[in-house]
């Protein structure tokens, strides 16, 4: 016997210090020894006193010296004579137990937790949820407070406008001729043309019409689009058109700089935004 062996007083505190002196934690020591990890800790504080084939299981895990077995053994014995319940044989599993081993640290003789993902009790995602469904609600709330204040009576309302044809077209130019101008066609400088078309509310309430013209660009329409520069024809403001009405628009302008242009129905509605009326339409031509 090892004059080690001979220190230990019970055979608790010898697993202990064994155990921490090879670096194992209590979840290390009972998957290598197979023992659950209740009966080594209740070993390590002396509650129970185990069954010979605990013993040898242990003995072999924490590598127990030749010389010291007997000894080992034997202070185990002890603990039966006294009145500590022997540790059953079916404390000894058959595999190990707990969750796979992690890397041994530091000795330490507290047990070290496995760390797992955090599980998030249902109770706690409830309040979320209901945040969630309490901020939806409020949104569709001023959704639908919006849409009412636009649709009571005698508030100016957003609706649908579009072109209807007249003679056929849907917009029509002409010059000082009377004669009707088609996509692509040239005119001559310092002429005057005239640009007419008609809308018509669909909608089955009355429509408030910030601003309805003809809008121009050019010279260099095609090159820049609406980024080249803007002429004005005359322009609408504060048209109220009721459910299913007409209302024909016509101005007229003289073309003083040569380049091509285009020209197209626009109007800005109460909200201020400005927009095409559809079906879209836009006609080039130029002007030499």
């Amino acid at each position: 016997m090892s004059a080690n062996a001979a220190t230990y007083a019970t055979i608790g505190a010898w697993i202990k210090q064994r155990r921490a002196a090879l670096g194992l934690t209590q979840l290390q020591l009972a998957s290598k020894s197979n023992c659950s990890l209740s009966v080594i800790r209740r070993l390590e504080r002396n509650d129970y006193a185990p069954s010979q084939e605990i013993i040898d299981c242990l003995a072999k895990a924490l590598e127990i010296a030749r010389d010291d077995l007997e000894c080992f053994s034997k202070l185990a014995q002890e603990g039966n004579s006294h009145d500590i319940p022997t540790v059953p044989e079916e404390a000894i599993s058959s595999k190990p137990t707990g969750d796979p081993l992690p890397t041994p640290s530091t000795p330490n003789d507290s047990v070290t937790p496995i760390t797992q993902p955090a599980l998030v009790p249902a109770s706690s995602l409830q309040p979320r949820w209901a945040l969630w469904v309490g901020l939806c609600l409020v949104l569709l709330a001023v959704i639908g407070l919006f849409s009412w204040l636009l649709n009571k009576p005698g508030h100016p309302k957003v609706g649908q406008i579009n072109l209807v044809p007249m003679s056929g077209e849907l917009i029509t130019i002409k010059d000082q001729a009377n004669r009707d101008l088609r996509n692509g066609d040239v005119i001559a400088l310092m002429q005057t043309i005239t640009v007419t078309f008609q809308i018509q509310n669909f909608e089955r309430y009355p429509i408030t019409i910030q601003t309805l013209e003809i809008g121009v660009r050019g010279p260099n329409a095609k090159k820049l689009n609406w980024g080249a520069p803007a002429r004005h024809f005359v322009n609408v403001r504060e048209l109220v058109l009721p459910a299913g009405q007409h209302y024909i628009y016509t101005s007229s302008m003289t073309f003083t700089t040569p380049g091509d242009y285009f020209i197209e129905p626009v109007m800005q509605n109460v909200l201020g935004g400005w927009g095409g009326i559809e079906p879209f339409t836009r006609l080039w031509f130029e002007v030499r």
